[in-house]
């Protein structure tokens, strides 16, 4: 995995002419695989997507894998993407313990790096934590163990992010804009060595070229997935 800083420019870089960069929680209401990855093919920062409507809840990705995991590699591999987020839950939305979700992400990672070989692709890893309402610095012994294979983090709840904005120590942090919009506004929105993904759920809240709807898509139905995704573009 590249070094965090490395990362981030180059993550920066590759999307410096992109008006607007639109990725995904995870969540999709669909019930076809196939459907499933062409939607999440449509964002720039394609995501890996979880089947709501067949089970594929926290509890099932904190156990086995996702069913739609090696159908996606293949899609992002042959449609030559350079990048895509995968996303496990983390410490508060599924296990506890940090060594059974760095586990996970390996072996995810495993998976991948044997099936990329010599293509240039790189995995963008998040945690989830829609169930996490506390301070992050307050649980820095869970979290430090994690930040060694994680990237950053996503949480729709509402959570003090201050610390976080100090410490640093996610590249990427995915929030819902209406929970923090007030911190954001008095913050540089785009700070050199973290991203902020602006969760958004109506038209033209944020001017960040970031975004993501503020949570999972998997009780939408698709026909609202296709509103939402037009929606971010706006």
């Amino acid at each position: 995995m590249a070094t965090k800083p490395f990362l981030l420019d180059n993550f920066k870089q590759h999307y410096s002419k992109n008006i607007i960069v639109r990725t995904g929680i995870g969540s999709l209401p669909f019930i076809s695989t196939e459907e499933a990855i062409k939607y999440s093919l449509k964002h720039e920062l394609p995501f890996l997507p979880e089947l709501y409507q067949k089970g594929e809840d926290f509890h099932f990705l904190s156990t086995e894998m996702n069913s739609c995991f090696m159908p996606f590699l293949e899609a992002i591999l042959e449609t030559k993407q350079a990048y895509f987020k995968l996303q496990l839950p983390g410490p508060f939305s599924g296990h506890q313990n940090p060594k059974v979700t760095i586990e996970l992400i390996n072996t995810y990672l495993k998976i991948f790096n044997h099936h990329k070989k010599d293509r240039q692709c790189i995995p963008i890893i998040f945690l989830d934590e829609p169930r996490m309402n506390v301070r992050i610095d307050s649980n820095h012994n869970i979290y430090s163990q994690l930040l060694s294979v994680v990237d950053g983090i996503h949480c729709c709840n509402q959570f003090n992010l201050d610390q976080e904005f100090k410490n640093k120590n996610f590249s990427f942090i995915s929030l819902d804009l209406k929970m923090h919009e007030k911190l954001l506004s008095e913050s540089e929105n785009d700070p050199s060595d973290q991203l902020i993904i602006n969760g958004i759920n109506a038209p033209k809240q944020t001017n960040s070229k970031w975004r993501s709807y503020s949570c999972g898509l998997g009780l939408k139905t698709i026909a609202e997935c296709e509103d939402i995704f037009s929606m971010l573009g706006l």
